[in-house]
């Protein structure tokens, strides 16, 4: 319910996943459906993204959907 509710108050571009396989799985499975040109991706454990890093993808991401 509260990934349906963000999904829609906010139309998000891409929505990051930090956390065990078991969750990454249901979160997965859960809004997948509903993404609608919103990038969902899922980040190994332990993994951090500098805010550098962060705009690099978004705008890698944005070439992609062209």
């Amino acid at each position: 319910a509260l990934a349906a509710t963000v999904l829609e108050a906010l139309g998000p571009k891409l929505i990051a996943v930090a956390a065990t396989e078991a969750v990454v799985d249901r979160a997965f499975a859960a809004i997948g459906g509903r993404l609608d040109g919103t990038g969902l991706v899922a980040l190994e454990a332990g993994l951090a993204l500098a805010a550098d890093a962060a705009k690099k993808f978004r705008n890698a991401l944005r070439e992609l959907a062209k």
